[in-house]
């Protein structure tokens, strides 16, 4: 009820609080990235956290397994009969914010694309 209405950010592991919702009607937009993308993104914001100073073998496992919780998660969102799942590119959100919401809009979103967009900030990527 808090989240009602609301569009909300979130990292989506399969263990994470998006997979288990309990049943009702959500919709949920998934925004994908290349696995290469991923990658990258995983391995700067690890390199910038205390989590960077870990051995190299460790610190590749980590960046390896977290990759693979992104792609299980997005499977885990797949397969809940009670989700509206859109997919959209992040690197479209980043690019052309105004464009991507509004074709979200004409998908049936309720979303402001304008304010929507306003609140993307490209600076807050990772690589």
């Amino acid at each position: 009820p808090e989240y009602a209405g609301k569009v909300l950010k979130v990292w989506c592991p399969p263990w994470g609080s998006l997979t288990h919702l309990i049943p009702g009607e959500y919709k949920v937009i998934w925004m994908g990235r290349p696995a290469e993308a991923r990658w990258q993104s995983i391995v700067k914001f690890h390199s910038e956290s205390p989590l960077g100073m870990m051995v190299d073998g460790a610190f590749q496992e980590v960046a390896r397994l977290k990759d693979m919780a992104v792609e299980a998660g997005y499977f885990t969102v797949q397969s809940r009969k009670d989700f509206d799942v859109a997919t959209v590119s992040y690197e479209d959100v980043l690019k052309e914010p105004l464009a991507v919401f509004k074709e979200l809009v004409e998908m049936g979103w309720p979303i402001d694309p304008l304010k929507a967009s306003r609140i993307v900030d490209p600076s807050r990527r990772n690589f």
